[in-house]
């Protein structure tokens, strides 16, 4: 979107998802950030010029056996208030169900509050409708595999494009991602002897072992300060996209207010 230094573009209808105040912003340092939208209180999350994320869950590597944290979703507990802390964050089951009803991606990061740029974060973007049943009620199942699309993860060096993947959930283990090895022609380059964890192919959870996945080559675990985040988000189209550094974005310029 594209309006003078003196046009407060809150005036435009749309521009924020429900519940999102949208705040006029006029700099002359950064004049492409023309506004910000604003979370009600207890939510935290990004925009891009395509959609939004909400977070509903963040954990670092040192307390993954923390016992409100290690718990599967499908148990309505919280962490953290309404004050976003990176190492302990997690929204009732409740509020999660209320984000997801309006969600069609679900997304996993690594260090999202250190690395908010493509080339340095892991991420996994998974469309809900091609996921096999309730992400929030598996209780010690996994879905289906689902293929990962160009441009939509990566793990360290590793593109996931065309990696089959599932999402696995256990009573004292939130959701977290496996990925599939060893697949004849596949596309995947993921390697089982630098994944994360134990059985090789466990990645983005609240990890309950550390002597097994320190010094790997996944960001969610290479210190005990590492971070795994869960969110859901609203896309208006199929690309997978992150959210610019510098609030620049292609057709509207946003801001970021991911709270640090």
């Amino acid at each position: 979107m594209s309006c003078s230094m003196n046009y407060n573009c809150c005036q435009e209808s749309g521009l924020c998802p429900k519940n999102a105040t949208c705040k006029p912003i006029n700099s002359l340092q950064q004049p492409w950030k023309r506004f910000t939208c604003e979370c009600p209180d207890g939510y935290h999350g990004y925009f891009d010029s395509d959609g939004a994320w909400t977070l509903v869950h963040s954990c670092s590597f040192a307390n993954g056996l923390y016992n409100q944290l290690k718990k599967s979703l499908s148990q309505n507990l919280h962490v953290g208030g309404n004050a976003l802390v990176w190492r302990g964050y997690r929204l009732r089951k409740t509020r999660m169900e209320s984000i997801k009803k309006s969600s069609n991606f679900l997304q996993f990061t690594c260090d999202y509050e250190k690395h908010r740029d493509g080339e340095k974060l892991d991420y996994v973007q998974i469309r809900l409708g091609n996921i096999s049943g309730d992400v929030l009620e598996l209780n010690n199942d996994h879905t289906s595999y689902v293929t990962v699309g160009e441009g939509y993860g990566k793990i360290e060096r590793y593109d996931l494009n065309g990696c089959q993947v599932k999402l696995h959930q256990r009573p004292n283990r939130p959701l977290h991602v496996h990925v599939r090895h060893a697949i004849a022609d596949s596309k995947c380059k993921v390697s089982a002897n630098d994944s994360s964890c134990t059985d090789k192919d466990k990645y983005f959870d609240c990890y309950t072992s550390p002597s097994e996945c320190v010094k790997k080559v996944h960001r969610c675990v290479q210190n005990a300060n590492s971070t795994t985040q869960l969110w859901f988000g609203m896309r208006k189209d199929n690309a997978a996209q992150l959210p610019p550094l510098d609030g620049k974005t292609s057709g509207r310029s946003v801001e970021s207010y991911t709270v640090n």
